[in-house]
């Protein structure tokens, strides 16, 4: 449930980018840093919703 887009209305929960920096803080993968965090909240951000 990252991102939570894969689900039907009115069902899930749309956590958009908010998860983005407690994954990165928490299991970052190797070599990860601050720019690629920022980098993928700005993507998942943007991306247009399911609905």
């Amino acid at each position: 449930m990252a991102v939570s887009y894969g689900v039907g209305a009115p069902h899930g929960h749309r956590y958009g980018a908010g998860a983005v920096d407690g994954w990165a803080a928490v299991l970052p993968p190797p070599a990860w840093t601050p720019a690629d965090t920022t980098r993928l909240r700005t993507h998942i951000a943007n991306r247009p919703a399911a609905y």
